[in-house]
C-alpha cells in the first residue's frame, strides 16, 4: 500500500530588494571616503588638417612655331653629332657621359664651348637619340657601352679645349768639319739634289760648245 504524503506547505514569496541608486547616499559612505566628481564625457578627436598638396606646375605649351623651331635645332644637332663622331668617337670599350659632353663642345669651341651656348639636357639628348640609333647597348649610371674617345684629341678638365701635341726636339748638330761649302755643292744641297764637282764642268762644256756652234 503506498503511503501518504502530507500536502507540501506553499513556499514563501521571494524578498523584494529595494533598486540601487547610481550614486551613493551620503549615510551609506564612510567617513574618510572621497567624494569624486562626476566625469564629463570625453570630446571627440578632432581630425587633423593636412596642408593641401601642391602639385609642380604645368609645363607652358609650346606654340606651332616653337616646336618647328625646336625640331630644326635639334636636326641640327643630330647632324653636328654624326660629323664629330666620325672624328673623335671609336667603337669599343666604354666612355662616361659628361667625357663626351666635354670632347663635343671642344669640338665646336665657337658655338658651344659655354652651358649659356648649348645646355648641357640638350648634348645628352643627342648623345642618347645617336646610341640607341648606332649601337644600342647597355648604359649604367651614365656610362656609355661600345664606343670610347679617340685618344689623338685631348682636352683638360675645365672646358674642354684641344691640347696640342708636344714637338719633338731638334736633332743635336754634328760636330767634325766646320768649312763651308763651296758655291757649287751649296746651291746643289739647297736645291736637294747633290752635284758632283766633274759633272757641274761636264755641264759647263757642253753648253760652251753649244753656243759656239750657233743655231
Amino acid at each position: 500500500v503506498a503511503k501518504k504524503h502530507p500536502p507540501r506547505s506553499p513556499s514563501p514569496a521571494p524578498k523584494k530588494h529595494a533598486p540601487r541608486s547610481s550614486s551613493p547616499s551620503p549615510s551609506s559612505l564612510s567617513p574618510g571616503a572621497k567624494k569624486h566628481p562626476p566625469r564629463s564625457p570625453s570630446p571627440s578627436p578632432v581630425p587633423k588638417k593636412h596642408p593641401p598638396k601642391k602639385h609642380p606646375p604645368k609645363p607652358k605649351e609650346l606654340t606651332e612655331e616653337e616646336k618647328e623651331a625646336k625640331r630644326l635645332r635639334f636636326e641640327t644637332l643630330r647632324g653636328e653629332f654624326l660629323e664629330y663622331s666620325n672624328w673623335r668617337l671609336l667603337p669599343g670599350k666604354t666612355v662616361h657621359q659628361d667625357d663626351v659632353v666635354k670632347s663635343f663642345r671642344a669640338h665646336y669651341p665657337d658655338r658651344y664651348a659655354t652651358e649659356a651656348d648649348l645646355a648641357k639636357s640638350e648634348i645628352e639628348e643627342v648623345i642618347s637619340d645617336w646610341y640607341h640609333r648606332k649601337i644600342r647597348l647597355s648604359v649604367v649610371e651614365g656610362v656609355y657601352e661600345g664606343f670610347h674617345l679617340n685618344p689623338k684629341f685631348l682636352f683638360d678638365g675645365n672646358v674642354g679645349a684641344p691640347i696640342p701635341a708636344p714637338m719633338p726636339e731638334p736633332a743635336p748638330a754634328v760636330q767634325g768639319n766646320n768649312e763651308e761649302p763651296s758655291s757649287n755643292n751649296k746651291q746643289a744641297t739647297d736645291k736637294g739634289t747633290p752635284v758632283k764637282k766633274h759633272e757641274s764642268v761636264a755641264l759647263k762644256k757642253k753648253s760652251k760648245e753649244e753656243a759656239e756652234q750657233g743655231p
